[in-house]
């Protein structure tokens, strides 16, 4: 019996600062990675006063790798 992924119509948005990031960014990876929610659409608003983006390589790899799930506004 072939097992069959359930998805979900569900469309998260996360918001974070400069300091907010670091609890966000694992309760992103976490839901892009479970296969349980594969139909679940993340966006993620990031704002940071300073010139430097905390997570921003791996803002950009999770974007690419998951391009029809996750989106980032910075």
């Amino acid at each position: 019996m072939q097992k069959v992924k359930e998805t979900t119509d569900k469309h998260l948005v996360f918001v974070a600062d400069s300091d907010g990031i670091n609890t966000v960014f694992p309760m992103l990876v976490e839901r892009l990675k479970d296969d349980r929610l594969y139909g679940e659409h993340l966006t993620l608003l990031y704002v940071s006063d300073n010139y430097g983006f905390v997570f921003k390589e791996e803002l950009d790899i999770l974007t690419k790798r998951f391009s029809t799930r996750f989106l980032t506004c910075v």
